[in-house]
């Protein structure tokens, strides 16, 4: 397979890039060590002037895919891109939400300028995760770090490094959890509850809202809900740099 500008330009169209940004993301990703989606031999070849490379469309996608790994996503969710979504049909009352959420992931820069994120918050069965990981997948492409964790999961993780004689495990979750360009917390407020629990997510948060690091969460939660399980300086941030956008409505699993 003969692979050149055109067939590059056709990969960022397909992960939602504006047509009139793909020439500047271009540009910038010649300059990247390792230019987003991994495609550096293409990227290289062009650079050298040879216009194209013969390259398998299988090796671009094992390497996305590897990426996906090393941000967690889980298997279930690594096809969730905006173009699968749209296939499938977004419900009405979803739309506007939809529009907003990716709006939000193709402009993602202007997201770390203030550390904005967003807070999906409404019953289950309604697309919230499966937005957050089309964020995620955007975001990887983009050439972004994500770390896609459910909350229940990432304190499972703290606590079990946390037993460890060396710690170093602990250390690399804490300080991936602290650095990542962007990290989304699935379904906060299932887990469960005590002191530690709180003051665990309490640092989490106050950590990247003081650093500008955005935060997406999904939880079955309203802001109050969130306010009243949580303390209150949790709640206090949560609202002042992040966008709530509710899902309310019946679940779509059915």
């Amino acid at each position: 397979m003969k692979v050149g500008t055109e067939f590059v330009y056709s990969c960022y169209r397909n992960a939602g890039i504006p047509e009139n940004r793909i020439a500047e993301i271009f540009a910038d990703d010649l300059n990247q060590p390792l230019p987003c989606f991994d495609l550096h031999k293409v990227f290289r070849a062009i650079r050298a002037g040879r216009g194209g490379i013969e390259e398998r469309p299988d090796i671009i996608r094992e390497s996305f895919q590897r990426k996906q790994r090393r941000a967690n996503l889980p298997i279930r969710y690594q096809a969730c891109t905006w173009g699968d979504i749209e296939q499938r049909g977004m419900p009405e009352d979803i739309q506007a939400n939809y529009e907003i959420i990716k709006n939000y992931a193709i402009h993602f820069k202007d997201a770390q300028k203030t550390g904005s994120g967003l807070v999906l918050a409404g019953n289950v069965g309604r697309m919230k995760t499966t937005l957050a990981a089309a964020v995620c997948n955007q975001l990887l492409w983009a050439g972004f770090s994500v770390f896609f964790v459910p909350m229940a999961e990432l304190l499972q993780m703290m606590l079990s490094y946390g037993k460890r004689q060396s710690g170093i495990e602990l250390d690399n979750l804490q300080r991936r959890v602290r650095d990542v360009d962007l990290l989304i917390l699935d379904d906060v407020g299932a887990e469960y509850k005590n002191d530690w629990v709180i003051q665990s997510f309490d640092a989490m948060i106050s950590n990247r809202y003081n650093n500008l690091k955005p935060v997406l969460i999904t939880t079955n939660l309203n802001m109050s809900g969130i306010g009243k399980l949580y303390q209150m300086r949790i709640f206090d941030r949560l609202r002042q740099c992040n966008l709530l956008l509710s899902f309310d409505g019946k679940s779509l699993r059915n």
